[in-house]
């Protein structure tokens, strides 16, 4: 009933998952855990084997196919690889990990519903047919339009329900019992109550304009822009807890507590401290990578959301104290 074996795919948990000291013994524990990433991340320092992938401009690849979630119109792109990875590398393709596992396991993979041939090693192509077999547009016409095309052809309709369709209730019972005690609840601000004790400020997480989640931190252009997440505060706030603009500061709340820098910021409220997620380094590394991680105020059991299960990340009671030199 325990994880044993852990295989990591251009993620970075160690950066991104709740109680980070706890995720780290338990990473520690693992017997095996592997990451497929280009960069050296929080995860792969602790993983067994590190793979190495291709990157984006070393692999033929296409866009999302007609979501209309990603592309306001029906658009398709594909395009070929344009670089060949350097001499001597060992990169693979990230799908070549997984099929490559399966074949010796004797393990059969299936993309929509189509069997992979497991006894002679596919190419990329022949997987990007797979995914596309079902596309309103082939493949074949997407790969004769470089650059991408906008395919004229008429958007899909929802067609009506049918009598025996499930319906979406707007407001359950449960959910309306929970807004009612979260309206009736007594809120003190600049006295925020947990576990006994009370906390002057609310730590809001927010992203960077920069980076995404863990990824291009190491991306030198960028880094120079943002060396680190700094806690943001309101001027008003840093003057009235007597701190500086980029003076260390120490982060406590009740799970745990995190260093970081302050900057200053007029757009956030007074009472509110920001930081962005999937920063910094593992509690072993002292300091080893840039930043400060918001997962050493988070638990991963508790302050959880009763219908998703998903821990807090963001709300949480802190106060911010000057960092002793």
């Amino acid at each position: 009933g325990r994880v044993r074996s852990l295989f990591v795919f251009g993620g970075n948990p160690l950066a991104s998952f709740p109680d980070q000291e706890k995720t780290e013994r338990a990473f520690r524990d693992l017997e095996l855990l592997v990451t497929v990433d280009p960069v050296m991340t929080n995860t792969a320092a602790l993983s067994h084997y590190i793979l190495p992938p291709t990157v984006l401009y070393e692999r033929e690849d296409m866009s999302n196919f007609m979501e209309t979630t990603m592309y306001p119109e029906p658009f398709a792109q594909y395009a070929d690889a344009v670089l060949d990875p350097p001499a001597g590398s060992e990169v693979v393709e990230d799908w070549y990990v997984l099929w490559a596992l399966a074949a010796r396991l004797g393990i059969s993979l299936n993309i929509g519903g189509k069997a992979l041939d497991m006894k002679s090693l596919p190419t990329t192509r022949s997987i990007l047919e797979l995914i596309a077999s079902e596309s309103r547009v082939p493949l074949a016409e997407i790969i004769e339009n470089p650059g991408g095309k906008v395919f004229d052809i008429p958007s899909p309709i929802v067609q009506p329900a049918t009598p025996d369709a499930p319906k979406l209730e707007l407001a359950p019972t449960d959910v309306l019992e929970e807004i009612v005690g979260v309206a009736g609840q007594t809120v003190t601000h600049g006295a925020y109550l947990e576990d006994g004790d009370a906390f002057p400020y609310l730590l809001a997480t927010r992203r960077m304009r920069d980076v995404m989640n863990s990824m291009l931190h190491e991306a030198p252009a960028i880094a120079k822009r943002a060396p680190r997440n700094p806690l943001f505060m309101n001027p008003a706030d840093i003057e009235r807890e007597g701190l500086e603009d980029g003076c260390q500061v120490i982060v406590v709340g009740s799970q745990g507590q995190v260093e970081a820098v302050v900057a200053r910021d007029e757009s956030i409220r007074t009472g509110v401290v920001n930081l962005v997620h999937c920063w910094g380094p593992l509690p072993s590394e002292n300091g080893a990578r840039p930043g400060a991680s918001v997962n050493r105020l988070t638990s991963g059991n508790r302050f959880l959301e009763a219908y998703s299960g998903m821990p807090r990340f963001s709300g949480i009671p802190v106060r911010i104290v000057a960092h002793a030199t």
